[in-house]
């Protein structure tokens, strides 16, 4: 049997309710799954080439060698007239429908009870046969569609239903052939047969019970996990309103407060003093002002980062592209082909060093080509800004209020990373940042 058919018909087999671990017929109503379905068509086809080759074997070893007619042409008829409508049977969709939860035992009684009946109206005394040496070992020919029986016995059905399957075929056997051969003659057998097939349905057995209460927990472990993760997205909606609320309270409220005070104090001022109330109005007016530019503030931050929307290669190429089309240079741009998953921190410190050293070449250096190339290696990441300005003395003091360069080597410090910076007067300017990676391609 193949093995995919049969993981599908164990995941199939298994959902049931956690807190019940006995076993039902499979599917809702009592259909058959499409696995089971295929799984026992499969079965059947094997089951009439396992009777095709018998009557090769019992050809070559027992009509050629002994010169008997060996066993009649109906008992192989018979055999495969069984198999085929246990497989028109499993086809019969209409049927499963009307049977319902009945359909599945009536199909192993047809795989089980029908051969052996067969056996005994069929099978010629004394017996002949390469299997058959005796007449003690009449089922050993019957083995493979007892052991199907067993199996989706055992697959979908408790422990006492296994073993009342097996000592009710024993039983079968010996009532059928009890007049014909003896109990002396089949009672070894039969034992022996039995307690084989109890100890292989017993496994079986177990080894479902075992999957099944794995999946109950794996269920259990998975509702709680979704139980979790609902959860933990709840809180960050609730993080992310009052993030929100908050902004919006101390921009956009504040200034609209500001506003309706002052307005009602112009409105009071206008026919008494307009002078006052114009100085009031301008001074309302640059309130109106400040409360936009901080508003417009609060929603850019609010919005999703370059690099969340676009990933660092995407958006170092749109930024540089941007920054070099506004000043009117000539971009000169490498960037890997594919952008290994880095950490955020690192893209963002890459993203922010690329971006003051952009900044720098378009508005101080007085440049007419920009070059920027981006290499991600094994052991380290490689930036290098460069430009063909005016160039300056790294030597000397920056002036106030320009922190740009000292920004770069703290960023460039926080990630453990080197920062070289080569400029000369009227040489162009060159920044270049090595970020060591941790062995095995990580950060």
């Amino acid at each position: 049997m193949p093995t995919n058919l049969l993981l599908h018909l164990s995941t199939e087999a298994m959902i049931m309710p956690a807190a019940d671990p006995r076993r039902q017929p499979p599917a809702e109503g009592g259909l058959m799954t499409p696995s089971l379905r295929q799984l026992l068509q499969i079965t059947t086809l094997l089951w009439v080439l396992y009777f095709a080759m018998l009557i090769v074997l019992d050809q070559i070893f027992v009509s050629r060698r002994t010169g008997t007619g060996g066993l009649p042409n109906s008992y192989y008829i018979g055999h495969i007239a069984i198999a085929t409508s246990v497989l028109a049977l499993i086809r019969w969709h209409r049927m499963q429908r009307r049977l319902g939860a009945a359909f599945l035992p009536l199909v192993i009684g047809a795989m089980s009870v029908g051969p052996i009946m067969l056996d005994s109206l069929i099978l010629p005394n004394p017996l002949v046969g390469p299997i058959i040496a005796q007449e003690g070992l009449i089922s050993l020919r019957l083995l493979p569609s007892i052991c199907v029986g067993l199996v989706l016995v055992a697959w979908y059905y408790r422990w006492r239903h296994v073993v009342g399957y097996v000592l009710g075929t024993a039983g079968l056997t010996i009532v059928t052939n009890l007049d014909r051969h003896g109990l002396g003659n089949m009672i070894g057998a039969l034992v022996l047969q039995s307690i084989t097939l109890l100890l292989f349905g017993y496994c079986i057995s177990v080894l479902t019970d075992r999957l099944n209460l794995q999946r109950s927990e794996l269920m259990e472990a998975n509702r709680q996990l979704q139980g979790y993760a609902s959860t933990q997205e709840r809180l960050t909606i609730s993080r992310e309103r009052n993030r929100v609320a908050r902004e919006l309270h101390d921009t956009l409220a504040h200034t609209l407060s500001g506003l309706t005070v002052q307005l009602e104090t112009i409105k009071a001022y206008w026919t008494v003093d307009p002078a006052t109330a114009r100085t009031m109005l301008n001074t309302a007016l640059g309130t109106a002002r400040t409360g936009l530019h901080e508003t417009r503030r609060a929603l850019g931050a609010l919005r999703v980062s370059p690099l969340d929307d676009l990933g660092l290669g995407l958006a170092v190429k749109t930024m540089a592209e941007s920054a070099a089309a506004a000043a009117n240079l000539r971009l000169q741009i490498h960037l890997p082909e594919i952008m290994p998953q880095l950490g955020p921190e690192v893209e963002q410190g890459v993203y922010r060093i690329a971006q003051e050293a952009i900044a720098n070449a378009t508005i101080h250096a007085q440049a007419t080509t920009l070059s920027l190339d981006l290499k991600i290696a094994p052991k380290a990441i490689t930036l290098l800004v460069r430009d063909d300005g005016v160039g300056f003395d790294p030597r000397q003091t920056a002036q106030p209020g320009h922190y740009g360069i000292a920004g770069m080597r703290e960023r460039a410090l926080l990630l453990g990373a080197q920062l070289s910076l080569d400029s000369t007067p009227g040489a162009g300017t060159r920044i270049e940042v090595n970020i060591p990676r941790i062995p095995g391609g990580g950060l």
